[in-house]
């Protein structure tokens, strides 16, 4: 951008001289035509300016469609990665839930067994209610972590 107003601020300089030039002629000639000559100079003054910004709107038009591409694209990863945490957080709370109901089915053999202690054979139904109390620990430990 600082290259081509460089590039055209040279341009109009050289114009400014030629036309300075151009006057030294004219009262060479006797003639006086200084307000043409004037005219001349601050119309490609004003040609450079509009120039100017013709291009700075041309640019900054150009970075805005960029800026809203990017902000479109970003606009998706950010959908995309809502979708990605919802079915994440939905496959945590349905682990969690399987989680608990294994606890709870474990919970159910305990008190069975410990009613089944009461009622007879021992040594069969204690080792058993050993192993389902560990496993239940176990679970439970799962169940609290998550």
């Amino acid at each position: 951008m600082k290259n081509i107003i460089n590039k055209i601020a040279l341009k109009t300089g050289l114009i400014l001289v030629m036309s300075s030039m151009l006057e030294a002629s004219i009262e060479n000639e006797n003639s006086i035509t200084f307000p043409k000559i004037y005219i001349v100079s601050m119309g490609l003054v004003t040609l450079f300016v509009l120039l100017v910004l013709i291009v700075s709107f041309l640019r900054q038009g150009k970075i805005l469609k960029q800026n809203n591409a990017l902000i479109i694209e970003q606009e998706e990863k950010i959908k995309f990665l809502r979708e990605i945490n919802a079915e994440n957080e939905y496959k945590y709370t349905q682990e969690k839930h399987e989680n608990e109901k294994i606890f709870l089915e474990f919970q159910h053999t305990v008190t069975t067994l410990e009613e089944k202690i009461n009622d007879g054979t021992k040594n069969q139904v204690v080792a058993k209610l050993e192993a389902c109390k560990n496993k239940r620990e176990q679970q439970l430990k799962r169940v609290n972590l998550d």
